[in-house]
C-alpha cells in the first residue's frame, strides 16, 4: 500500500511540474516597447546630422578670470563687437557664449590674448553625447 501511495504522489508531482512549465508565457511583439522615431515625436532631438566631437558652432565655451556678474560683464565687453546673443553660466567661471556674427576661433583667441586677463580661455563647444540619427533601423 505504501508503495502504491508513493507512486501516486510522485506521479502527481511530475504531472504538476510538467503542466506548470509548459504554460510559460511567450513574449509577444506587441509587448515590446517601440523605438521612437526622430522628428515630431521627439521635439528635443534634431534631425540635423551631427558627428561625435563635431563643433556646435557658433557656440563657444569661455573662461573668465572671475565668476559672477563681474565675469559676465568682462566677457560681454571683450566680445561686444561680435554681438553676444547668449551667455549662459556653466559654473567655475565658465560660460557658453553665442554670437550673432561668428568670428571664428582664431579671432576669439586673439581677443582673449588682448583682454588683459579678464578672459583666460576660449574653445568651441563640442558635442560629447551620442545623437540619434535618422538612418537608425531596429533589427
Amino acid at each position: 500500500m505504501k508503495k502504491s501511495m508513493m507512486s501516486l504522489v510522485l506521479g502527481a508531482l511530475v504531472l504538476t511540474s510538467v503542466s506548470c512549465c509548459s504554460q510559460a508565457p511567450k513574449p509577444s511583439r506587441e509587448a515590446l516597447p517601440s523605438v521612437p522615431t526622430v522628428g515630431a515625436a521627439m521635439p528635443n532631438v534634431t534631425t540635423e546630422p551631427r558627428v561625435y566631437g563635431q563643433a556646435a558652432l557658433p557656440s563657444y565655451i569661455v573662461q573668465a578670470a572671475v565668476a559672477g556678474a563681474t565675469g559676465e560683464a568682462a566677457i560681454r565687453r571683450v566680445f561686444a563687437q561680435y554681438g553676444v546673443t547668449m551667455l549662459t553660466p556653466l559654473g567655475n567661471s565658465q560660460y557658453e557664449i553665442r554670437f550673432s556674427r561668428d568670428p571664428g576661433l582664431e579671432a576669439l583667441k586673439g581677443d582673449v590674448n588682448g583682454s588683459g586677463g579678464a578672459v583666460t580661455a576660449v574653445q568651441p563647444n563640442y558635442i560629447y553625447k551620442a545623437m540619434p540619427t535618422t538612418n537608425y533601423r531596429p533589427q
